[in-house]
């Protein structure tokens, strides 16, 4: 067995430098949203965008605030993009449809994408439930740093037994869904119970 050589009597002990306190990991901070997406051709049509919704044309208008950005940027005729909607559902159904992004999907032909029924994200709050008629009520609030005016509520289908499942009333969540063009309607398929809008650790559920 070989014996490790001693230390020199003038060598100059190592001393480890005692390592600072640890730093905590900023938390991630999960905004408040409501956003659908679509996979579609686009094309500019005056100050409106149009796309395909369900298989069939729709014009929506483009957000104010995002007009700028979105009509500087390369659309070429015939591409699929991933674009993503907001929306109200002042009377249960989607209505009041803006186009808020534009992204180039990865991965997946055009055929593929143009059959992707559109999804919808909701982070939110939730409100009330009504299991009898189909569906609860979620509440998107503004942002510290959003551009959000005026928190407004979402109406959201989904059967009695996903919504004897949702959290306590007041409890912030995302819901995954989809959006039914021929209807109006959001119908939820998850959910997952997290904290919305805070800088808190996630918990997940479904």
């Amino acid at each position: 067995m070989t014996e490790l050589p001693q230390p020199s009597a003038n060598a100059t002990e190592s001393v480890a430098t005692p390592a600072g306190p640890l730093q905590p990991k900023p938390k991630l901070i999960t905004p408040f949203f409501a956003v659908i997406r679509v996979l579609s051709t686009v094309r500019w049509v005056g100050e409106e965008a149009e796309l395909l919704l369900g298989g069939v044309l729709a014009r929506v208008r483009v957000a104010s605030d995002r007009a700028q950005q979105l009509q500087k940027q390369s659309i070429e005729p015939g591409q699929v993009y991933s674009l993503a909607l907001w929306f109200r559902t002042p009377e249960g159904l989607v209505q009041e449809l803006e186009l808020a992004g534009i992204k180039t999907p990865k991965d997946q032909s055009p055929a593929e994408t143009l059959n992707v029924s559109p999804t919808c994200t909701l982070a939110t709050r939730l409100k009330a439930v009504f299991p009898e008629a189909g569906y609860f009520d979620v509440q998107v609030e503004t942002n510290p740093e959003g551009q959000l005016q005026q928190p407004f509520d979402v109406r959201v289908w989904a059967t009695p037994e996903f919504i004897a499942r949702l959290p306590k009333l007041e409890k912030t969540l995302i819901v995954y869904g989809e959006y039914q063009s021929q209807t109006g309607r959001l119908v939820a398929r998850q959910w997952r119970k997290t904290r919305v809008g805070q800088p808190q650790e996630v918990t997940s559920e479904q």
